[in-house]
């Protein structure tokens, strides 16, 4: 069984780029878990070995797993929100169709007519949050507010100093920009965190493992992610 990501905390505390963090900076990351041909989910498997905290910062993540289900995203999600009042919210699902790490810009509230792990469909094939969140019926599309086009730029030009300040390999990953997060539970979970607050969260596509990349560098890339978000500055 694959190990969490260790972090070479004597490595990192040479360097001059270890990020000072003076105040508690905590991170929900979820995953999925089995769907259709998904048995293992890779979008669960690269979070659960995320480490809990990132040695020489203050950020803590806290991982969980969410079921490929309408209703239980309805339920667990605003729960998940309120219980632990994170500073980032990120979601992440697995893509066969993504070569790269995509970063989705935005989450849609009509139209989810594939049906979940149960058979079920949300009622008019509507994101029930636009609902739960009292959000207009104008709001049919939520942008994040954080500046994904910037945190792609951050992840592709200095991969180097990452490499060295978190102790990993992320040379050979790419990571691009989408509009379309796919109108299933990735997209689904998506508008219910936007409508929640778009300041703090985003979502993350994955390939699938070794096309191209190992599971490590999923987990990496999303360290690294959480790394230059917590740095600030990436709201519009």
């Amino acid at each position: 069984m694959a190990q969490a990501v260790e972090l070479d905390t004597d490595t990192r505390g040479e360097t001059s780029n270890a990020l000072d963090v003076t105040a508690s900076f905590k991170v929900l990351i979820t995953g999925f878990g089995p769907f259709k041909t998904h048995t293992i989910n890779p979008s669960w498997e690269a979070v659960s070995l995320l480490p809990d905290r990132i040695p020489n910062t203050n950020i803590e993540i806290v991982k969980e797993q969410i079921q490929v289900s309408y209703n239980y995203v309805d339920v667990t999600v605003p729960a998940l929100w309120k219980k632990y009042n994170p500073d980032l919210v990120i979601h992440v699902g697995v893509s066969d169709m993504a070569d790269k790490i995509t970063l989705e810009v935005c989450g849609h509230r009509d139209n989810y007519a594939s049906e979940d792990i149960y058979r079920k469909l949300p009622p008019n094939l509507k994101c029930k949050a636009a609902e739960l969140c009292q959000c207009t019926d104008s709001i049919d599309v939520i942008k994040t507010a954080l500046d994904v086009e910037s945190l792609v730029k951050e992840f592709q030009t200095n991969k180097a100093n990452i490499n060295q300040v978190l102790d990993i390999d992320i040379s050979r990953v790419d990571v691009c920009v989408s509009s379309n997060a796919g109108r299933y539970l990735c997209e689904y979970i998506y508008y219910t965190s936007l409508c929640l607050d778009n300041n703090r969260c985003l979502f993350i596509h994955v390939p699938t493992i070794n096309s191209p990349y190992s599971l490590q560098e999923l987990t990496q890339s999303l360290l690294c992610i959480i790394y230059i978000i917590s740095q600030g500055q990436l709201s519009k």
